[in-house]
């Protein structure tokens, strides 16, 4: 069961991706004059632990606290990228609120040449005659050069209600 949700959020993902042209790397937010600001080469020197990339609910939408709809995923980045201090955006999708998160980014910290802020998230889903599922994680995203945000470590307790 937990494979047909995994193939119907990559599914979700994928058409989503599609249609904004933000197919390569939907990390990023996408504007018409650049596609994928963050996409760079990739660099073997850059930590590239990565256990579970946080835009696997990228195709649910989110808010921002300017009320700019985004998708969990733009709305993670834009924290990452221009958050103050330390900073939260919460997203929704359906009357029901079927689909809901919360991310929180903390100050940043430099590492070396890197630039690093660590984070929080929560996801809950209603899936019908599942109940609801939470998903929380925890970890830490780092820089190099700017807009080139990448999550090196991340930690993913998940649990059925």
């Amino acid at each position: 069961m937990a494979r047909f949700f995994k193939a119907r959020f990559i599914l979700s993902l994928s058409l989503l991706s599609l249609l904004t042209g933000c197919a390569s790397d939907p990390i990023c937010p996408c504007t018409k004059d650049q596609p994928n600001p963050c996409r760079e080469a990739e660099d073997d020197t850059f930590p590239t632990e990565i256990l579970l990339r946080s835009y696997e609910g990228s195709a649910l939408g989110g808010f921002l606290p300017s009320n700019v709809r985004l998708t969990p995923a733009q709305a993670f980045y834009a924290l990452l990228e221009h958050g103050n201090r330390s900073d939260a955006s919460t997203w929704v999708v359906g009357d029901d609120k079927e689909y809901s998160g919360y991310f929180e980014v903390f100050p940043p910290t430099q590492k070396g040449t890197l630039i690093c802020r660590k984070f929080t998230q929560e996801m809950k889903l209603k899936t019908k005659g599942y109940g609801d599922r939470f998903y929380t994680a925890h970890g830490e995203s780092c820089k190099n050069p700017p807009n080139t945000w990448r999550i090196v470590k991340e930690v993913q307790p998940f649990k059925t209600l």
